[in-house]
């Protein structure tokens, strides 16, 4: 990315851009992951409690 980074994001360490969320949003967002994290695990507790430290 050139130039400064559009309002809400910045450059990480490695050149990935990073999101700043709002709390509604980061709610939001934590609950989608945890839907998504419950369908990938399928019940099984160990993949559950490892794709959730994944995405969350």
């Amino acid at each position: 990315m050139d130039g400064p980074a559009p309002h809400g994001l910045s450059a990480g360490r490695t050149g990935v851009p990073a999101v700043t969320l709002g709390r509604r949003e980061e709610r939001h967002h934590r609950r989608y992951c945890t839907a998504v994290v419950r369908l990938l695990s399928s019940g099984d507790g160990f993949a559950y409690r490892n794709h959730l430290a994944v995405y969350h």
